[in-house]
């Protein structure tokens, strides 16, 4: 009976060594810290073909995963290796993801371009392909049906430690920032949080703005604007930047534009140049040389980590000023909310949106009477029209009196 147990444990070793490298080997892909997912698809306009493939059947072809992935959130992104159709040069696709606040929407998906004549592909998706720090539920990918009849998705790995290799299988596609080290996936941004009233300092970077002594600055181009020190701010402390600049301009108010970049995720890499989609108008009012303004940073997602503000001085030509103050603001927001610019706008709303339950609704109530000349001209306007209904009525009236008089006298 001891023999036999020995030899049961010696076999038990033996299978141990021979069975688990390879195991071990199944949880990698070419030595990258990788792990095969298994993932069952979906079909829409496509036929399932016998060898496993699926075939364009309609005008929306698309495949998407039918159960939740079964992935980590330590994760750096997708390994995807794709048969499509051979004799085209290029491939377009498009990617949708669903977390569990959002479901597969324009909004939430990219494009990318797949380029090569070969039918195999192999496609590294960043997790900052994503935009969001939510877990990842689900995947759709679109075909276009012009470059691709067949599709098949023969594995799906999550990447959770990125190799040099994995670069150069990241596609292309329009917004997406390619990166040629590593070791930014693993260099992340710690953002600070501001709990009081900070000053963000007196480094501002100017363009077409001559800075002089005493922190002076002169508007002296066609394109001015300023551009903050390094904020690296964690939003989900800081709620705005409260301003005072001093100065003489030659009008007592100008329009200005409010910028902000930030970075993908929590990676040192920004998301996008400065936009019109990331920025909002305001009017800064020059009353006895003094503006005091508040800019929220509501219209920004409170998950983000900020980076840079820029001021652009759209209509302030030739104007001389100083930034006395530049203050972020925490939790004591609601104390300079009275200093809200007027005529604020965001992707042409006519207030400011303020985020409730993560959602952004319009405070209008709060911005309604702080366009006095806004109101001044709408009343003149409505003076005007109702004195001349009033005098053609009087008209009308007179009119009427003098043709019955006239037949009267008939």
């Amino acid at each position: 009976m001891c023999r036999d147990r020995l030899l049961g444990s010696l076999l038990l070793v033996f299978f141990q060594v021979l069975f688990l490298p390879s195991v071990a080997r199944g949880l990698q892909t070419n030595g990258t810290g990788t792990k095969n997912l298994p993932i069952h698809w979906k079909a829409h306009d496509l036929r399932r073909l016998q060898n496993g493939s699926y075939q364009v059947v309609g005008a929306d072809p698309f495949l998407y995963t039918q159960d939740q992935i079964d992935h980590y959130d330590d994760i750096h992104g997708f390994l995807f290796k794709i048969h499509l159709s051979g004799g085209m040069d290029h491939h377009h696709l498009q990617w949708y993801w669903e977390t569990d606040r959002h479901t597969f929407s324009e909004n939430y998906s990219f494009h990318c371009v797949l380029k090569g004549e070969k039918k195999v592909f192999t496609v590294f998706i960043p997790l900052y392909f994503f935009h969001t720090r939510s877990r990842i539920n689900r995947i759709r990918l679109d075909l276009d049906p012009k470059t691709d009849q067949v599709v098949s998705i023969l594995s799906v790995a999550i990447v959770r430690h990125v190799e040099p290799w994995l670069l150069n299988f990241i596609p292309e596609g329009t917004g997406h920032v390619r990166i040629d080290d590593p070791e930014v996936f693993f260099n992340k941004v710690s953002g600070r949080t501001v709990d009081v009233p900070t000053d963000i300092g007196t480094d501002w970077i100017p363009h077409d703005i001559q800075q002089g002594e005493n922190n002076t600055f002169r508007i002296t181009g066609n394109d001015p604007y300023l551009e903050s020190p390094l904020l690296d701010l964690n939003l989900n402390g800081s709620q705005g930047l409260y301003l005072e600049i001093t100065g003489d301009a030659p009008e007592r108010s100008c329009q200005m534009q409010m910028f902000w970049k930030s970075y993908l995720l929590d990676h040192p890499i920004e998301k996008e140049p400065y936009s019109e989609n990331e920025s909002y108008w305001f009017w800064l009012d020059m009353r006895k040389g003094l503006a005091r303004v508040y800019l929220p940073f509501d219209p920004i997602n409170p998950v983000d980590v900020l980076k840079r503000i820029r001021l652009d001085f759209f209509t302030c030509k030739s104007m001389v000023f100083r930034i006395q103050q530049a203050r972020l603001t925490g939790n004591q927001s609601r104390e300079y909310r009275r200093f809200l610019p007027e005529q604020a706008s965001f992707h042409n709303m006519a207030a400011l949106p303020e985020r409730n339950n993560m959602e952004l609704s319009v405070p209008w109530r709060q911005l309604l009477f702080r366009d006095r000349g806004f109101w001044v001209v709408f009343a003149s306007v409505v003076f005007a029209l109702t004195v001349t209904l009033v005098f053609i009525w009087i008209c009308h009236i007179k009119a009427n009196r003098k043709n019955r008089g006239h037949r009267l006298s008939h």
